[in-house]
């Protein structure tokens, strides 16, 4: 399995069938939430070791979520519970990381945004609540190669 499917995917270990499981816990038990997540953008930079070559790629992921708030929740604590949502969440996304063997280090920021209550879908209808953002990177390894005896000389003969 590609290591990025891994990393999102893999059931025993990926972001994903992570945060669906924490979702499920009595820390969430109040909320409400549907997510998904897209790749903003991702770089991929080689690494050059004595007799090896790391690839390494950093994605930058947006997850998505929508909770749902019950209709007769006043604002101000429909958005503090909104928040509280938001910090649990961050909170295990960087725990997630920490334990996570396949990537070079852990998350060290989360950037969320946190929208104004509104009619969201969900489940096929509309219903009140907000749209939360979550913004982060990941880095890991996508493979190592071994330096070649050819490409050694070429690269000493360039810098001379």
């Amino acid at each position: 399995m590609p290591i990025v499917r891994q990393i999102l995917l893999d059931s025993d270990a990926g972001l994903l069938p992570y945060l669906s499981q924490q979702l499920q816990t009595q820390s969430f038990s109040d909320f409400k939430a549907e997510f998904g997540f897209h790749v903003d953008e991702y770089c991929t930079q080689v690494v050059s070791n004595e007799n090896l070559l790391e690839i390494q790629t950093v994605l930058l992921l947006t997850l998505n979520l929508a909770i749902v708030i019950d209709s007769q929740t006043p604002l101000d604590e429909a958005t503090s519970h909104a928040l509280e949502f938001q910090e649990l969440l961050d909170t295990q996304i960087i725990i997630w990381s920490q334990n996570n063997e396949k990537l070079f280090k852990p998350i060290s920021e989360i950037k969320g945004t946190l929208s104004k209550l509104s009619e969201i879908p969900y489940h096929g209808g509309y219903l009140p609540g907000f749209e939360i953002r979550s913004q982060f990177s990941l880095t890991y390894s996508a493979g190592t190669l071994q330096h070649s005896k050819s490409n050694e000389l070429t690269k000493e003969s360039k810098s001379n």
